[in-house]
Parts: C-alpha cells; structure tokens; sequence
C-alpha cells in the first residue's frame, strides 16, 4: 500500500513484484508476479522443483544482476552473463493484456513495458 502511495500506478497497468530466490540445487530464480499476490514461498518451490528455496542475499543480486535489494527486475536478467538465473512469470501478468510496470534497474523510477516487448527483450 506504501508503494502504490509513492508510485501511483494507472490501473489500466500492472504494478509487478520481483523476488529473487535461490536453491543449492536448482540455482536462481528471479520470480515475477502481481504487486498484490501473496507468495508461498514453499508452494512455488514446489512448482519449480526447487525443494530448498529461500530468498538470495544482496551480494547475489549484486554480483549478478548488478543491481541493490528493493531494484530487482525483469530487465537486470540483460547483467546475467552467463544465464544463471531462471524467469518465472505469474500466469495472469501475461493473461491480462496490460503493460508491465517494473523498475528500470533503480527502484526510484517505473517504466511501463508492453508483455510482447518485455518477451523481446528477454529472447
């Protein structure tokens, strides 16, 4: 709520939430969803058969997103060299057809980025 206070967000947009997770295993996940959905932590490392995940610590993010816990975003993965980190969108951010709302590498700006430009990006 303190978010959405300080970023006002066009509702015809969709404010997204990043977390950056990690597993021994399975390795790094940057997880995107819905600002407002609750995460269960335990239930998506089921669905992403990652049976330990927990969130990765700052030096992770710096080493290789390159950007600061609260910065987290979709467009970071263009710092991952060496592909060491795995997307995972929630389902409805696609499904419902409006622009992403993200940070731009810093978390004290938004950007609004169409799903097919954000899946360009991403190729």
């Amino acid at each position: 709520e303190v978010l959405a206070a300080q970023n006002p967000v066009p509702p015809e947009h969709c404010l997204v939430k990043n977390l950056m997770l990690k597993d021994k295993k399975k390795g790094l996940f940057l997880v995107c969803v819905h600002a407002d959905s609750q995460v269960n932590i335990k239930a998506l490392g089921a669905q992403l058969g990652a049976k330990n995940l927990r969130f990765a610590d700052e030096s992770v993010l710096d080493e290789i997103l390159h950007v600061e816990k609260g910065c987290v975003t979709p467009l970071a993965v263009i710092n991952d060299k060496e592909n060491k980190v795995q997307l995972a969108f929630e389902k409805s951010l696609w499904e419902a057809g409006k622009p992403l709302a993200v940070h731009p590498l810093v978390n004290t700006a938004t950007t609004m980025i169409e799903c097919e430009q954000l899946q360009d990006f991403l190729k």
